[in-house]
């Protein structure tokens, strides 16, 4: 799947679901649109974050370096789908990498751009902001019932410690 245009896309992402039309712009207008090339990098895990991109067109791989120091594949992202929304919020080092698996086109949206447009007071900076903060506070509760599920499956059997340790790893994505 791709989109025309960059608000197409955003029209159908629930990031931007509370959005108008002229917020939508508002946010196109601050961004940019970005083409990345098969096997080039969107985002490296470890380094700081400080934007997010929703894919207009194409698809890609995010993948997760474990214990033994190799990028696993983690998932894949297409057209429609947002990358890295934590950047906009703390300059954090980021989770995963995430590389081209096709031509990819993105709407990259700056954590600066985004501050320059709550200082003005736009409301579509606080919308976003609110709904990325509610996306990751539903993605942290969800994490947390898995590891709990996790947790309760482990006393049910004997459990290899280092299987157990290297998927609470990959379902938190910190080093354990």
């Amino acid at each position: 799947m791709s989109f025309a245009d960059p608000r197409s896309a955003m029209e159908a992402s629930p990031l931007f679901a509370n959005l108008s039309t002229k917020e939508l712009d508002e946010l196109i207008a601050a961004g940019y649109v970005a083409e990345i090339e098969p096997g080039q990098v969107l985002m490296r895990e470890g380094e700081v974050g400080d934007s997010a991109s929703l894919m207009l067109r194409g698809a890609a791989d995010v993948l997760k370096k474990g214990q033994d120091g190799i990028d696993h594949h983690w998932a894949r992202v297409n057209a429609g789908e947002v990358l890295g929304e934590i950047g906009l919020l703390l300059a954090e080092e980021r989770t995963a990498t995430v590389v081209a698996r096709e031509h990819v086109q993105v709407l990259t949206l700056t954590r600066m751009a985004l501050d320059r447009l709550l200082e003005s007071g736009s409301p579509a900076a606080r919308k976003l902001l609110k709904t990325v903060a509610v996306t990751i506070a539903r993605r942290q509760r969800d994490t947390m019932k898995r590891l709990v599920g996790m947790l309760d499956d482990a006393s049910q059997t004997t459990v290899d410690m280092d299987s157990l340790k290297g998927d609470l790893e990959r379902a938190l994505g910190i080093e354990l």
